[in-house]
Formats: C-alpha cells, structure tokens, sequence
C-alpha cells in the first residue's frame, strides 16, 4: 500500500518541499546574471571611461618599466586594478554576443578574485 502513494503528497506545501525548486531558482538566477543586459549609461561614458582605463594601463606600464626589478611589490603589481577596471568595463558596460558576454563576465570575476588573492599574498608577505 505504502507504494502506491505518490512522492509529493509527503512534500511540504510551504517552500516547494524540493531541493528541486531551489536549485531551479539558483540556476536561473546564475544564468540571469551572466546574460542580463548591460545597463548601459552613455555612449560617451562607456568610450570616455575605456579610454581613461586605457590611460590607466598605460601609466601603470611606464611606471613598472622604471621600477627595479627587485621593487618589493613586485613590478606587476600596478596592473591588477586598472585590469579589474577594463575587464569589468568591456564585461558590463558593452553590447556583445551571448557567447562573448558570457567570456567577459566569467574573465572579469575570475580577475577580480585572482587579483584580489594575488594583492592579500603579496602584502601579507610583506
């Protein structure tokens, strides 16, 4: 007899009473945040602020090329922010394909924890 109830009348009618459900809903949320579309502002602030990154790196790499190469930071140092700031710009800030969009945000996260864990080692070790 036990058999021949169905699973979901054991279920909790509050909450779904499936891991299902909020698995579903974590799913969608994840595949939201990578294909929601950029709120973009202004094509002026979407290139003017490319360009100042762009400036950014550029400074960042005159600046490394006159450090000695026992500088204690370590001459890369200076490019973990303004990389932070160009992948998270062309990532959020930019219309691209699907596919492209899905790359650029999954490199911009993957640089921010990178660059993150990479300036704590360095300053821990200070």
């Amino acid at each position: 007899m036990p058999l021949a109830v169905p699973l979901s009348r054991f279920t909790s009618r509050v909450g779904g009473g499936s891991a299902f459900y909020v698995r579903h809903l974590m799913h969608a949320s994840f595949k939201k945040w990578l294909l929601a579309e950029p709120r973009i502002r202004s094509v002026r602030f979407q290139y003017g602020f490319l360009a100042f990154i762009i400036g950014f790196i550029i400074f960042e790499a005159v600046v490394a090329a006159s450090l000695s190469p026992s500088y204690r930071l370590g001459r890369l140092f200076g490019f973990i922010v303004p990389f932070m700031f160009l992948f998270n710009h062309l990532a959020y800030q930019f219309r691209w394909s699907q596919k492209v969009t899905i790359i650029l945000r999954v490199v911009a996260w993957v640089w921010i924890v990178f660059g993150l864990s990479y300036m704590m080692f360095v300053i821990c070790k200070l």
